[in-house]
């Protein structure tokens, strides 16, 4: 994994938005005071990566900055395995809103994750780590670079198998103990599915194949047998039946009709008397129809003349109604007439009133008009006086805000010289904890030499040799006693939690000097808008008043206002009695003319419904009498004497009328009693010849169709139909052919149904003696014999099938047991090959080995060959080729050590399948002397050259100065920044630390 572009937001120190670029830099420094934000860049990684802290394993929540939006976010773009890929991580405090995690491909924009676990797990198999190895191999932060080095023994193997990967054989063995558990039930599974079915599966189809054959042949032979015997009985049943046939046919024909032709002679007399009685009876119909019709001719005679029956009772109708309402019509006329006079008079006397009333209203209205111009000119005064309070109000307002922003400055001023106070207090005791841990450096440093010639000189007696040269000792030689190493030790810890409390603290103060700064500016901003808006209440106060004095009280600065406003509302009440008197004077008049305007109206509305109801029944009385025929109607002017005349004639008209009306009940009597008699005639002839001369047809017809059946069975004529629209005597000689015809075919059937069993016979006997050839006694056994070889047929037909249908399971299952009992049985010997305790040790053991040449090889190349690793994690010292402890090395040496195994982890880590191509050490350079710097520099140099990227996080500007890519990283109160040095910065950083050198 080597990052290429790293972006993050509310980072601890960093607030804004930063970026940091890795592509195409191999060795980067990363330079900054403490406290600045140097080690938030690796947590910025750890983040983005693992979305954890590299001091806490369950939480990102510290990293999130103080003072910005709440929510962390983090983008970090990296390769990996020639792929490029982009992960986004945020995280808020109280997780509102929630946490996100996306991961793309940017190769093919189509790889996304966007789930934590998702997001973890593709992380951790590209970088081939997880987080704790992350953090020993390729991101060491402070208090973490040496812990490897420190490590227990039975501690350092737990962490080497994780680091070098050997946990992957607890991972193998695992997987194959898991592997075990799952096919070892699937392989007793499939057994047990095989042993269910036959074991010879080849000899199951072959005997089902046999059996299928005999089975089929003996069916065949007994369906030859089935078919013979079943078409002699077709031929019996045949037989049988047209017998059958013919006696049915033969029966419906028996049932002849007796004295057929004695009763169609009977019928044939019967009809013609009969016959002479409706002529007669017709004869007088007739004779009485044509004496009602010349009636009613006279009657439509006088309907076309307008004299008929209704016209004339029309006519006598409307001279009565016309003769009783001539007289009030004539009388409602005249009371028009004097009605219609009055409603003018009334007219002329309310037009009068109107013109009255519309000069009092023009001057009331000129009355409203004064008193609105007298109330706007109160509302001026009002508003004016309200407007002048309103500026006295704002003017006082803003004469206390302007006091109030003068006593806030003088406040946060205060605060803010308290602050600066601090501040310088704050820096003062870190420069004091700096220069401790320096000295406590110093002296642990020395008893760490002293240490090592303590352990060197161990067990060494005078006159011996020496174990570094060789030489004798001399006779007064004493070995040196303990050096104090362990008090040396505990009072650097104390120095560097002394300095660690005081870079906190001075922290701290910057951030709350720079808090005090911003509240004052702010103070001074506010009093700067408080003193305009003071100037600008004033500048409007003196506009409206003439003067800028506001001692006075309100009464005494509004005084002029006041009297205005009461001055204007005296004279628009005097204008608004006057004006009130005046409206309802108007008011009084407009009720009076509106209610003689209703009065009238209604007036008007009477005599126009009266005339309208006049008109109306005159109208009605004209037309009822232009509707009379002209016989009837008044040629001139209708008037009642005229009206009684026309009604007179009516009326005579009326009696004629009567008379012709009466003869016409008289013809129409005797029409009546002639159509009775002809039809008691025709009802005598339906009951005596046609009823039953239509049952005796109905018979015959049936019994001539009944013949159809039995004239098709013989081959012979049909009885002939009935002959349509024939006389009595035609149907007595149809009837006579019939009942020959039925004589005829009686006789036929009879002799051709013995004929037809005599074949039945024949057939039965002839299947009797197929049945005894086959070996059969009766049907009953053929049906038995031939239902048993169908049962063996299906049943084997039935295991053919499942034989066949299970011989692809039986091969499959065959297969699947061949191949999984080998697997099996070699993931069983591998899990109890893994779960051997000395294997496992045996390979950790190696893999530690090789970790320790080649860190042996790099420690060796950074001390010029003194120091190098024992297999325990000793340290062999070159100088007196003893093994020591790791306790007794110098803090520079033990640094050393601790850049020789992490740069050793990361090959080996690459070497073990891991996809490192990065490596992050933050501080520890500051226990170098020049010389080992270099050498250790040098190392790093190298390993960045096989194209990997190695940052080295340092306040120590003797560091930056030997790197080509220094990121400068400044704190501010805005927050931390990260910017990369041109090459002209980091010239001027090298010479600013060369002159301090010197100086």
């Amino acid at each position: 994994m080597r990052p290429l572009k790293l972006k993050f937001k509310n980072l601890r120190s960093y607030r804004a938005l930063r970026e940091v670029d890795f592509t195409g830099r191999d060795l980067v420094a990363v330079i900054g005071d403490t406290g600045a934000g140097k080690s938030s860049l690796l947590e910025a990684v750890c983040f983005a990566l693992y979305g954890r802290c590299t001091w806490d394993s369950r939480s990102a929540q510290g990293l999130i900055a103080d003072g910005g939006d709440g929510t962390l976010a983090v983008e970090l773009t990296f390769r990996v395995r020639d792929e490029t890929w982009r992960v986004k991580r945020t995280t808020s405090v109280n997780n509102s809103p929630p946490s996100t995690h996306h991961l793309e491909s940017l190769d093919d924009g189509t790889t996304v994750f966007d789930r934590a676990g998702e997001v973890n797990a593709k992380i951790t198999s590209l970088v081939g780590l997880d987080l704790d190895t992350f953090l020993k191999a390729v991101l060491l932060p402070q208090g973490k670079f040496q812990e490897l080095l420190h490590t227990k023994r039975s501690d350092r193997t737990a962490v080497l198998k994780s680091i070098l990967g050997l946990d992957r054989v607890d991972e193998v063995r695992d997987q194959s103990a898991a592997a075990v558990n799952r096919l070892a039930p699937q392989l007793e599974r499939l057994k047990g599915r095989r042993s269910a079915l036959p074991a010879d599966i080849d000899h199951d189809i072959a005997d089902a194949e046999r059996r299928l054959h005999d089975a089929q042949q003996e069916r065949a032979r007994l369906e030859e047998v089935e078919a013979d015997i079943a078409g002699l009985r077709d031929t019996e049943e045949e037989a049988l039946r047209q017998a059958s046939d013919l006696r049915t046919a033969a029966r419906r024909i028996d049932k002849v009709p007796e004295h057929v032709v004695e009763r169609f002679s009977e019928l044939v007399n019967l009809d013609a008397e009969l016959g002479d009685q409706l002529t007669l009876a017709q004869k007088q119909v007739d004779t009485a129809r044509e004496a009602e019709d010349a009636v009613e001719l006279r009657f439509a005679a006088a309907d076309e003349a307008g004299t008929g029956p209704a016209d004339t009772t029309r006519a006598l109708t409307t001279f009565d109604a016309i003769l009783t309402q001539l007289p009030s019509i004539t009388e409602e006329r005249r009371r028009l007439a004097d009605e219609g006079t009055a409603i003018g008079d009334e007219e002329v006397a309310l037009k009068k009133k109107e013109g009255d009333l519309t000069g009092s209203s023009a001057n009331t209205l000129a009355l409203e008009g004064a008193l609105e111009s007298s109330e706007a000119d109160r509302e001026s005064a009002h508003r004016k006086l309200e407007a002048g309070a309103a500026l006295l109000t704002d003017v006082r307002e803003a004469d206390l805000k302007a006091i109030e922003a003068a006593k806030l400055v003088e406040q946060e001023e205060s605060a803010c010289t308290a602050q600066l106070t601090l501040l310088k207090a704050a820096e003062n005791g870190e420069e004091e904890a700096k220069q401790a841990l320096g000295a406590a450096d110093t002296t642990l440093e020395n008893a760490r030499r002293a240490e090592a010639a303590v352990h060197a000189s161990a067990g060494v007696e005078p006159g011996g040799p020496c174990p570094v040269c060789d030489r004798t000792l001399p006779d007064d030689f004493h070995s040196p006693t303990s050096t104090g190493i362990t008090e040396a030790q505990a009072a650097r810890k104390a120095a560097q939690t002394r300095c660690t409390k005081a870079s906190k603290a001075l922290i701290g103060a910057v951030a709350a000097h720079g808090k005090a700064e911003g509240s004052l500016r702010s103070a001074r901003n506010k009093a700067q808008e408080v003193v305009a808006a003071q100037e600008e209440a004033f500048r409007l106060f003196e506009a409206e008043f003439g003067h800028r004095g506001i001692d006075a009280d309100d009464d005494m600065i509004l005084t002029v206002l006041a009297e205005a406003v009461r001055a204007a509302e005296g004279e628009c009440e005097i204008r608004k009695e006057i004006a009130k008197a005046a409206r309802e004077n108007v008011t009084r008049s407009e009720t009076e003319l509106s209610e003689g305007r209703k009065a009238l109206a209604q007036r008007r509305r009477a005599f126009s419904r009266a005339e309208n109801a006049l008109e109306k029944r005159w109208t009605a009385l004209v037309q009822a009498h232009d509707e009379l025929s002209s016989h009837f109607r008044v040629q001139g002017e209708l008037t009642e004497v005229v009206a009684q005349e026309r009604r007179e004639l009516a009326r005579l008209r009326d009696e004629e009328l009567g008379e012709m009306l009466t003869r016409l009940a008289e013809v129409r009597a005797d029409l009546r009693e002639a159509r009775s008699e002809h039809d008691k005639v025709s009802a005598r002839k339906r009951t005596e010849v046609e009823r039953p001369l239509a049952r005796i047809r109905q018979e015959l017809v049936l019994l001539a169709e009944m013949t159809g059946d039995i004239a098709t069975l013989l081959a012979l004529p049909v009885a002939p139909d009935h002959p349509a629209e024939a006389t009595i005597a035609e149907e007595s000689m149809w009837a006579k052919d019939v009942l020959a015809t039925v004589e005829t075919l009686s006789r036929a059937s009879r002799s051709k149904v013995d004929r037809v069993v005599a074949r039945a016979d024949a057939a039965r006997e002839e299947s009797a003696s197929v049945l005894a050839a086959a070996g059969l006694a009766d049907e009953s056994e053929l049906e038995d014999q031939l239902l048993e070889a169908t049962v063996r047929k299906r049943d084997a037909d039935r295991d053919l099938g499942a034989a066949r249908r299970n011989k692809p399971l039986c091969d499959e299952l065959d297969r699947r047991i061949a191949q999984t009992d080998p697997v099996l049985a070699g993931l069983r010997d591998l899990c109890g090959l893994l779960t051997d305790s000395k294997f496992i040790h045996e390979v950790v053991r190696r893999r530690q080995l090789a970790l320790l040449g080649i860190a042996t090889h790099k420690l060796q190349s950074m001390t010029n060959g003194r120091f190098g690793f024992h297999e325990n994690f000793l340290i062999i010292d070159g100088l007196t080729m003893q093994s020591r402890d790791v306790k007794t090395l110098s803090g520079g040496e033990t640094f050393l050590a601790s850049l020789a195994l992490a740069l050793a982890l990361v090959e080996l880590t690459a070497h073990g399948g891991a996809r490192v191509e990065a490596l992050f050490l933050d501080e520890g350079f500051g226990s170098l002397d020049s010389d080992t710097l270099a050498s250790a520099l040098d190392t790093l140099t190298a390993h960045a050259d096989g194209g990997r990227l190695v940052a080295v996080i340092s306040h120590m500007r003797a560091v930056a100065v030997n790197f080509d890519n220094v990121l400068s990283v400044k704190a501010s109160f805005n927050g931390s920044t990260a910017d990369w040095l041109t090459d002209d910065e980091r010239d001027a950083l090298a010479t600013e630390h060369l002159a301090g050198l010197l100086s």
